[in-house]
């Protein structure tokens, strides 16, 4: 990424990425250090940044904002590219990446702050109270592609290891993880099976078929992101047109 992402100048960053913009670069300010140093200093760029409670920040690509909590999709955290990808330790580098740099204050001011909290330590709880707490969760309605908190999820959904990964404080978290869209016969992908290609960012190109992972497919969002009909597309939105 480095390659690709990363210059000397500001003004050779302007003339690959914007070469008609006549105010760049936006900010010239000479950089003093990394914004992850007052937490995890002496870290070196390979390293993925240490995860900390209630300051983690992941893209929700349906509301075009970023969530701050630990509810992220478990694939979110499959390896250290995904990490690095996805998860952020401030709203502005998560907006700012996932959004664009003019979209950073609109997209910050509409941060979504959704935790699942784990109430199996609280020594004050009763069973009560804790069922109470999860029966007031949003869950995904599987079979009708939305969310609900009605209490009226299935079972399995609360038993311990399953309520992480299917109990949310909101639906917006809940929709983040899960597909929140109805989508007809019309709306789903028309990609055949022999011209779908797919971004593997840990060799920087595309893969031609349709192993890919299920969530690059959960709906129409992704899918206009990661599933592309030409190895050229995905090639030149993934890793630059001169990849």
């Amino acid at each position: 990424f480095e390659k690709w992402y990363l210059f000397t100048t500001g003004e050779e960053c302007c003339t690959k990425f914007f070469p008609s913009t006549s105010n760049c670069p936006y900010e010239s300010s000479v950089q003093t250090g990394y914004y992850w140093e007052s937490y995890a200093e002496n870290n070196p760029n390979s390293d993925v940044l240490p995860p900390i409670d209630q300051d983690t920040y992941y893209p929700d690509l349906h509301s075009n904002t970023c969530i701050n909590g630990k509810d992220y999709p478990a694939w979110m955290a499959e390896d250290d590219v995904y990490k690095r990808l996805y998860l952020y330790h401030d709203a502005e580098g998560c907006c700012s990446f996932w959004f664009g740099s003019f979209s950073v204050s609109e997209c910050v001011s509409n941060i979504i702050v959704s935790d699942v909290t784990d109430t199996t330590g609280t020594t004050n709880s009763t069973e009560e109270d804790i069922a109470a707490q999860l029966l007031a969760k949003w869950y995904p309605v599987l079979q009708e592609s939305r969310c609900a908190n009605d209490g009226n999820m299935p079972s399995f959904m609360l038993f311990d290891g399953f309520t992480d990964w299917y109990l949310f404080n909101s639906m917006s978290a809940c929709c983040g993880a899960f597909d929140c869209t109805r989508q007809s016969i019309s709306e789903v992908s028309t990609l055949s099976v022999g011209d779908t290609y797919y971004p593997d960012l840990q060799s920087n190109t595309c893969i031609k078929g349709k192993d890919y992972p299920k969530w690059m497919a959960e709906d129409d969002v992704y899918k206009s992101l990661y599933l592309y009909s030409s190895a050229e597309a995905c090639c030149t939105f993934w890793f630059g047109s001169s990849a």
